[in-house]
């Protein structure tokens, strides 16, 4: 995969900026972008990379922050668009069982999630610094444009899962703390 990513921009930095063109730095932007996220993705899927960063990152901190900015970036309308598209069906039940152990073991693969798009948003950084500093205006365009959709976005989505999971499991927990009243 990372053999991929230096061929390709091996590739596209032998053209002068200028002969790249709209079509190609759209292209390049998207699959570099791609490319990226699932360096991050793939070994998501392999080990639990999310254990890397403390306990404390994951926590949200100010939950009625993060849905005003979620409302505000309109992550609803992200989520059905990958509802439709990529999580409909079977894919779903993959990550929740309806289970207590369900929810704990989906808790999870939000960390999982975020951890490898936060990799991805994280990398594109530097190399988008490289891509400007050669004169690569419009692909660092539209690479920073699919980072922010196919990074950012998931990231914020993770964390409002993680809101709602949270007030699921608190509530849970309280009812078997309560005692029973006669």
């Amino acid at each position: 995969m990372v053999k991929l990513v230096l061929d390709q921009m091996k590739f596209a930095l032998n053209y002068p900026p200028e002969n790249l063109g709209l079509i190609w730095a759209l292209f390049l932007g998207f699959f570099l972008s791609l490319t990226l996220t699932g360096i991050f993705a793939f070994v998501g899927f392999e080990f639990p990379v999310s254990r890397l960063l403390p306990n404390h990152f994951y926590r949200v901190k100010n939950p009625s922050k993060i849905r005003n900015l979620a409302a505000a970036m309109q992550i609803e309308w992200f989520r059905k668009f990958l509802l439709i598209f990529f999580w409909g069906g079977k894919n779903r039940k993959r990550f929740f069982d309806g289970t207590r152990s369900g929810l704990q073991a989906m808790m999870f693969e939000t960390k999982q999630a975020e951890f490898g798009h936060l990799g991805g948003l994280i990398l594109t950084i530097p190399i988008s610094a490289f891509l400007i500093f050669r004169g690569f205006y419009f692909w660092v365009l539209f690479l920073q444009f699919f980072n922010l959709l196919g990074n950012f976005y998931p990231i914020m989505l993770q964390r409002i899962h993680r809101i709602q999971l949270q007030r699921i499991i608190d509530i849970q927990e309280n009812r078997t703390k309560k005692p029973l009243q006669s």
